[in-house]
């Protein structure tokens, strides 16, 4: 109700809204959103066809029916905008760099697949073949089912990856630097039957591999691009990985807990590595750091190799002796090399 209040208040020919007026991606945003009010809110697959196969003498004649409850929507993404350009522009002035999450898959009741279905795994009715998720691990014995249509990564080839490019020029509009989630999707991907319920069932189907982000970038240039190379990878996941050039990640709970290649990266850290203090599936480190020094450093011997750290020793000595962690984690916390950002005191502090 305030949006729509502002909007009712709002000066429409001002020349900055009335420039935003003609970004394509924007309108199409709102004109999706206002198909799904006046649908009653129902997903894109479930509007009428017309509607869900965008049929074009039916969008016509809803964007001259519907012309202002489009325009609020623009409104709603040009204030978006222009206050996230605000808080942006202030952080840079102070030193004070941003870093985006842009997940792998976007959402199947979207403007993205509802504009471009055919790049995606589907049927003639616009539901997915295979949907996206994880198998069983250590995280979940159920695995994740996380439910998005998949890509169809051969016809994303046909045109040199044009909405992979647009995606991360986009994202790179508004942040300074771009974390890519479940980065090893890329050199394959897991693909579950759509109407399962859960990701014990599924099969890993390969990705294009390296060379969608050698497209990027010969069409971009370089760019600050960090890698979310965090579980189990292969061989195949890590050439892939080198081959792209893009920092990975560094997370010291995992280190504690004796996965040995993070031990080595925060003993020894090399270029392109980003290290961070912990990620939201994990509890605040401090809880973290006092369970290697009660539970797993007296009881050590009891661990297999694989499950326990040489790290867990230096732990617990720095625990015992009320170690300033905040200063420990502000020197490991880096992006080394190219990149130049660092976590603040501040940001660190926050999650010791």
């Amino acid at each position: 109700p305030l949006l729509r209040k502002a909007f009712l208040r709002f000066n429409r020919n001002q020349k900055a809204f009335k420039e935003f007026l003609f970004d394509q991606d924007y309108y199409d945003y709102a004109l999706f959103m206002a198909i799904k009010f006046a649908s009653g809110q129902k997903h894109f697959y479930e509007w009428e066809d017309g509607f869900k196969y965008r049929d074009k003498k039916t969008l016509e004649v809803f964007g001259r029916d519907y012309k202002e409850e489009i325009l609020f929507w623009q409104f709603v993404q040009f204030i978006a905008k222009k206050q996230w350009t605000a808080l942006k522009e202030y952080a840079n002035k102070n030193s004070i760099k941003i870093m985006g999450d842009m997940p792998l898959y976007v959402a199947l009741d979207s403007v993205d697949v509802w504009k471009n279905p055919e790049l995606f795994k589907l049927d003639e009715n616009l539901s997915p073949k295979k949907v996206a998720g994880v198998p069983p691990d250590y995280f979940c014995e159920d695995g994740q089912f996380w439910g998005n249509p998949v890509y169809d990564y051969a016809v994303h080839q046909k045109d040199g990856y044009k909405w992979w490019v647009n995606r991360l020029e986009k994202a790179l509009e508004i942040y300074d630097l771009v974390r890519i989630d479940h980065f090893r999707g890329f050199e394959s991907y897991y693909a579950i039957p759509y109407g399962n319920e859960d990701a014990r069932i599924g099969r890993w189907r390969k990705g294009p591999g390296a060379k969608l982000f050698k497209e990027i970038e010969k069409q971009l240039g370089k760019k600050n691009i960090i890698a979310e190379d965090l579980g189990l990878l292969t061989k195949e996941v890590t050439d892939m990985l080198e081959e792209c050039g893009y920092p990975g990640m560094n997370i010291i709970e995992f280190a504690l807990y004796g996965a040995s290649r993070l031990c080595v990266r925060l003993r020894n850290p090399k270029q392109f590595e980003f290290n961070d203090s912990g990620v939201a599936k994990l509890p605040p480190i401090k809880s973290i750091l006092n369970y290697v020094k009660t539970v797993i450093y007296p009881y050590k011997v009891d661990f297999e190799q694989e499950y326990y750290s040489p790290l867990a020793e230096d732990i617990a000595s720095l625990v015992d002796n009320n170690f300033d962690f905040s200063e420990y984690l502000t020197e490991s916390c880096k992006i080394f090399s190219q990149i130049d950002f660092a976590l603040s005191m501040e940001n660190i502090t926050s999650t010791v």
